[in-house]
C-alpha cells in the first residue's frame, strides 16, 4: 500500500505556481499525516468498543469504568475512510459518527484490513526508540475487539496493539501528562484478557499497570476515583484466585475509599457498594466472623436502596443482598435469614433478561439456598429445586469458563443429599462424577481446591459405606487427607475437614479388626475429632455437631474419650444457643441442650462418673 502512495505522490508533475521544493514539503508532510492518520483509524476503532461496549457477553462485561478517561480523545479523534484510490477523506468525530456501518454489527474486513496495515506502515515510519513514537503509540491502547462476523483479534489487532503500547510506555517520561490514562487503559486491556483467557499473568500485568496509573496521577486527576475502583476489584479476583488475604484487604481498602470519594447521587455509587458487600461476604468465608456479614448485609441493603426499580443492575444486587443474607443464615442458624435469601434471589431470577451473562450465577445462587433449606426442614421439593437450578445454571455456562467448577460441585454436593434421603446409588454416583469434574478443572493453589478433595472425599466414604468396597475408603482418606493439607490454619472450613478425616480413619479402624494399624487408626481418630471441636476457628454450632458426631463414635470405643466428647459438646453450647435466635431458635436450642445433657449424663454413669453425670443433669435445667 505504502508504495503505490508513494509512487502516485512522486510521479506527478508541478502545477501552476508550485517549485519541486513545494512537492518535496508537500510529500513530507503526506508522509506524516500518513503516519498520525494511520494510527488514528486504528485508535477509532479502538476507542469506539471502549465507549459503545462489546467485550463478548455485553455492556454489562465491560472492563468497569473504561470508557471514563477518553470520552475527551474520542470527540476530538478524527474518523478516517479510505477512498477507492486508497487515499484518506476526514469524517467529523462524534459518537455516533464511530457506530456507522463501518464499524457496526456488519464490518468490512477489508477496512479492518486496511487499518492493520496502516498501523504497520506508521510505527514503520517511525525511527526504532525515537521519543515521538510513545505519542503515536498512544493511538493503540483500547481492546481491539468487534462485533459481528469479523474482529480485529481475529486479524491479531489485540495483541499486537497491547505490544507496542508496552513499547511505547517506557518511552514516556514519568512527568507525561498522558501516562496515567495510557496506564489505565493498558490495565484495563489486560483485565479484558484474564476475564476472557484467565491467564493470571494478565491479571498481574491489569494490577501493575493500574496501581503505577494511580501513583502518577496527581490526586486532582478526576479519574482517581476509577484507578481506585479497579484496582480494587482486581485484588478482588487475584484473592478469589489465589486466596491471599492480603489481596482481599486491599481490595476493600482501594473500594472503600473510592466510595468515600464518590458523592451521593452518583450513578456508580450502589455498584460500588454492593462490592463492599461481596468483598465482606468474601473476608467472612475466609474468617468466619460474624460482623462481616453484618457488613455484607448493610452494603448490600443500600446499594439496593439507592437503585431504582427499572435499572439493569437490580437482578445482581438482590442476588448479592441474597447472598448475604445466607451467609449469615449458616453462621446464626435463622431460618428467617434463608427466607429473606430466597426472596431477593428469586426476585433477581424474575426480573433478570433472558440470555444476560449473570443468569447463572443468579441460578446457582437460588440452588445453595434451596440446599441450605432443605437441610434444615428435609422437604424433597427444595432440594429437588436446588438440583433443577444447578443444572440449569451448569448448562448456560460453557466450557472453560471460571465458574464452571463451583457450579460441577454445586451440582454434586445436591446429588449426594438426594442418595443421603432417598438411597439411590445413582445419586451418589452422579455426585462422584461432577465432583470430580471440578476438580479436573480447578488448578492447583485455587481457594477452592480443598473444598472440592473435601466433597469428593465425603461422597467416596459414602460409597463405601453402601458398597463396604475399600478402595473407595482409600480413595476418600486420600483426598480428605489432601484437602486438610491444603486449608490454610484459621480457616473456618478447617473443622469440618478435620471431622471429616477423623470419621475416615474410624471407617479404617474398623475395617483393620483388632490390628495395630487399628489402634493407630483411632489414635488419629481421637486427634482430629480434637481438632475440629476445640478448634479456635469455625461456627460454634458447627463444632457443637462435630462434638456430637466424636461423642457418637466414641461410644462404640473406649479409647476415643466418651467424657471428653461429651464435655467438649457441653463448653460449646452457651457460644451459639442464645446468639441472635428468634423464640422459635431458641425453642430448639433448649430441647438440643435438654436431650444432649440426657446423653451425657447416662454416658458419664457408664463410666462411674457419678458426680459429673449429676452436674450435666443439673445444666439442662
Amino acid at each position: 500500500m505504502g508504495n503505490e502512495v508513494d509512487s502516485q505522490d512522486s510521479s506527478r508533475e508541478p502545477e501552476a505556481g508550485e517549485t519541486p521544493d513545494t512537492l518535496v514539503e508537500q510529500d513530507e508532510r503526506t508522509q506524516s499525516e500518513l503516519t498520525q492518520e494511520s494510527l488514528t483509524l486504528a485508535t477509532s476503532v479502538g476507542i469506539h468498543q471502549s465507549l459503545v461496549g462489546l467485550a463478548p457477553d455485553g455492556p454489562q462485561e465491560q472492563p468497569r469504568n473504561l470508557n471514563n478517561p477518553h470520552n475527551d480523545t474520542f470527540y476530538h479523534l478524527g474518523s478516517l475512510t479510505l477512498t477507492p484510490n486508497r487515499q484518506y477523506s476526514h469524517r467529523p468525530s462524534s459518537p455516533m459518527a464511530l457506530h456507522d456501518d463501518r464499524f457496526g454489527p456488519h464490518v468490512d474486513l477489508d477496512k479492518l484490513e486496511d487499518a492493520m496495515e496502516c498501523m504497520s506502515r506508521a510505527l514503520s515510519l517511525t525511527a526504532n526508540g525515537h521519543l515521538d513514537s510513545s505519542n503515536r503509540l498512544n493511538s493503540l491502547v483500547a481492546p481491539n475487539e468487534q462485533p459481528g462476523p469479523y474482529a480485529l483479534a481475529e486479524l491479531g489487532g489485540r495483541e499486537m496493539v497491547m505490544g507496542y503500547m508496552s513499547q511505547a510506555l517506557p518511552l514516556m517520561p514519568d512527568a507525561h501528562p498522558g501516562l496515567p490514562k495510557w496506564l489505565s487503559v493498558m490495565g484495563a486491556s489486560h483485565d479484558d484478557q484474564f476475564r476472557r483467557l484467565g491467564g493470571l499473568g494478565d491479571l498481574e500485568k491489569a494490577i501493575e499497570y493500574t496501581y503505577r496509573a494511580l501513583t502518577f496521577a496527581p490526586d486532582s486527576d478526576p479519574d482517581q476515583i476509577n484507578r481506585l475502583d479497579n484496582l480494587g476489584g482486581f485484588h478482588g479476583y487475584r484473592f478469589r484466585r489465589l486466596g491471599e488475604l492480603s489481596d482481599l484487604e486491599k481490595a476493600m481498602d482501594y473500594v472503600l475509599c473510592a466510595v468515600a470519594r464518590t458523592p451521593d447521587g452518583h450513578p456508580d455509587l450502589p455498584r460500588r457498594l454492593n462490592s463492599m458487600g461481596i468483598f465482606h461476604g468474601d473476608r467472612f468465608h475466609r474468617l468466619g466472623e460474624l460482623a462481616d456479614t453484618e457488613k455484607a448485609v448493610e452494603y448490600g441493603s443500600r446499594a439496593l436502596e439507592l437503585t431504582p426499580d427499572d435499572h439493569p443492575d437490580q437482578p445482581k444486587w438482590l442476588s448479592s443482598l441474597g447472598a448475604s443474607y445466607r451467609d449469615r443464615f449458616q453462621r446464626l442458624g435463622e431460618l428467617s435469614d434463608l427466607e429473606i435469601a430466597l426472596d431477593f434471589v428469586s426476585r433477581a431470577h424474575i426480573l433478570i433478561p433472558e440470555g444476560h451473562s449473570d443468569v447463572p450465577h443468579i441460578l446457582s445462587n437460588l440452588s445453595a439456598s434451596y440446599r441450605d433449606r432443605f437441610q434444615v426442614l428435609n422437604e424433597l421439593g427444595d432440594l429437588e429445586h436446588a438440583i433443577e437450578y444447578s443444572f440449569r445454571a451448569l448448562a448456560l455456562t460453557p466450557d472453560g469458563h471460571p465458574d464452571l467448577p463451583n457450579l460441577l460441585s454445586s451440582l454434586g454436593a445436591s446429588h449426594r443429599d438426594r442418595f443421603q434421603r432417598l438411597g439411590e446409588l445413582n445419586d451418589l454416583e452422579k455426585a462422584i462424577d461432577f465432583i470430580a469434574r471440578a476438580i479436573a478443572l480447578t488448578p492447583d493453589g485455587h481457594p477452592d481446591l480443598p473444598k472440592w478433595l473435601n466433597s469428593l472425599g465425603e461422597s467416596q466414604g459414602d460409597r463405601y459405606q453402601r458398597l463396604r468396597e475399600l478402595p473407595d475408603l482409600s480413595q476418600a482418606v486420600i483426598h480428605a487427607q489432601r484437602a486438610h493439607v491444603l486449608t490454610p490454619v484459621g480457616h473456618p472450613s478447617l473443622p469440618a475437614k478435620s471431622s471429616l478425616f477423623a470419621r475416615l480413619r474410624f471407617f479404617q479402624s474398623k475395617a483393620m479388626g483388632m490390628g495395630m494399624g487399628s489402634v493407630l487408626y483411632l489414635s488419629d481418630t481421637l486427634k482430629y475429632f480434637r481438632m475440629a471441636s476445640q478448634s479456635l476457628a469455625g461456627a460454634p454450632r458447627i463444632k457443637f455437631r462435630i462434638a456430637l458426631q466424636w461423642a457418637k463414635h466414641a461410644s462404640e470405643h473406649s479409647s476415643l474419650n466418651c467424657i471428653e466428647a461429651y464435655q467438649t459438646a457441653i463448653d460449646l453450647l452457651p457460644q451459639f444457643i442464645w446468639l441472635g435466635a428468634t423464640t422459635n431458635q431458641r425453642y430448639e436450642d433448649l430441647r438440643t441442650a435438654e436431650a444432649l445433657a440426657v446423653d451425657a449424663a447416662a454416658a458419664a454413669i457408664l463410666s462411674s462418673h457419678y458426680a459429673l453425670a449429676l452436674e450435666w443433669v443439673e445444666h439442662a435445667r
